[in-house]
C-alpha cells in the first residue's frame, strides 16, 4: 500500500475496524513526513464499549478509537542519501526544509542520542530505537559500485561479488584493457609532448573522456547499440529499469529500431528491478 492510497483509503480502513501492530515502510526516504505519518494513524483500536453512534441523518459516522494503542513497532527501510522526497514548491523546500523527509530526521535523532548516551551509560534504554546499517552491497560487481561508493561511509561487498575463478579475473581484465570506450570509470592516459601521464579525477567524476555522452549507451537506437559498443554477446545483455513505463518505453524503441536487424536483436531480458 502506498502512502498515497493509506491518505485516500483512512478513513474507510478506520470504519471497517483496521488494525495493526507493526508498520513496515519500504522506500521511506522518499516520502515526506507528512505522508509517513498517515499510515501510523490508521490503525484503529476501538475502546472496550466498542461505541459507535450513528446519527440520524446516517451520514457520519463516529468511531472511538485511540489510533496508535495498537502499533507497537515501526520499521522504516530506506536510503537517505539519494533522491528526497518531491516537492514542488521551493519556498517550502528553502524555509520550511518539507523536503526533509521523517527517516532522516529520525536517524539524525537516533544516533544523537547514543552519542549522549555512550557518556552516560546509566541511563541507556535497552528498548530505544536503533538504526541497522547495511554497509555491505552484492547488487553489482565492485568496479561498478566504485561509481557510488564515495556516497556511503565504509561500503564493502558481499563475498559473492568477489567469488570469481582466476580464468573470470583474467578474462575481465582483458576486457577492460580493450573496451576503452566502457562505461565504467577508468584512469585514462593523455600523450604530452614531453611524456605520458595518468590523470585521476575525483571519485565521482573521473571516467573516460567523454563521459557526459556515455549514459547514451543505453539508446538502443543510437549509432552504436550495446552489442557493438561493448561487445557483449546478446545472450548476456539484460536491461533494467526502474519503473513499468520505462520498461514498457524501452521494449517499444527495441522492437522498433533493434528487433529487426540480426546485428542488434534484442536483450535477453528485459525487466524492472524487483
Amino acid at each position: 500500500m502506498t502512502c498515497t492510497h493509506a491518505g485516500i483509503a483512512r478513513t474507510e480502513l478506520v470504519k471497517s475496524g483496521f488494525s495493526y501492530t507493526t508498520l513496515i515502510m519500504e522506500e521511506a526516504a522518499q516520502a515526506m513526513e507528512i505522508e509517513t505519518f498517515i499510515p501510523l494513524t490508521m490503525s484503529a483500536v476501538k475502546n472496550n464499549t466498542n461505541q459507535i453512534r450513528e446519527k440520524e441523518s446516517e451520514e457520519r459516522r463516529i468511531i472511538n478509537y485511540r489510533s496508535t494503542e495498537g502499533l507497537r513497532r515501526i520499521v522504516l527501510l530506506g536510503d537517505h542519501h539519494q533522491i528526497p522526497p518531491v516537492v514542488q514548491n521551493p519556498d517550502l523546500i528553502r524555509f520550511s526544509n518539507f523536503d526533509q523527509p521523517l527517516f532522516t530526521r529520525m536517524i539524525r535523532l537516533i544516533d544523537n542520542q547514543q552519542i549522549n548516551e555512550n557518556g552516560d551509560s546509566k541511563n541507556k534504554d535497552n528498548n530505544a530505537s536503533v538504526v541497522i546499517w547495511l554497509d555491505k552491497q552484492g547488487r553489482c560487481r565492485k568496479s561498478i559500485a566504485d561509481l557510488f561508493r564515495y556516497r556511503y561511509n565504509n561500503l564493502g561487498d558481499l563475498p559473492i561479488v568477489g567469488n570469481q575463478t582466476e580464468e573470470q579475473k583474467e578474462e575481465d581484465t582483458d576486457d577492460m584493457k580493450e573496451k576503452q570506450n566502457h562505461l565504467l570509470p577508468q584512469p585514462y592516459n593523455t600523450q604530452s609532448s614531453s611524456q605520458q601521464t595518468l590523470l585521476h579525477l575525483n571519485p565521482f567524476t573521473r571516467a573516460n573522456p567523454g563521459f557526459q555522452y556515455e549514459y547514451q549507451f543505453i539508446d538502443v537506437g543510437g549509432n552504436q547499440p550495446i552489442e557493438l559498443n561493448l561487445r557483449y554477446p546478446q545472450e548476456k545483455i539484460t536491461i533494467l529499469a526502474a519503473y513499468n513505463g520505462q520498461k514498457a518505453l524501452l521494449r517499444e524503441m527495441i522492437e522498433k529500431e533493434c528487433s529487426f536487424n540480426p546485428l542488434y536483436g534484442r536483450p535477453s531480458r528485459l525487466t524492472t528491478i524487483d
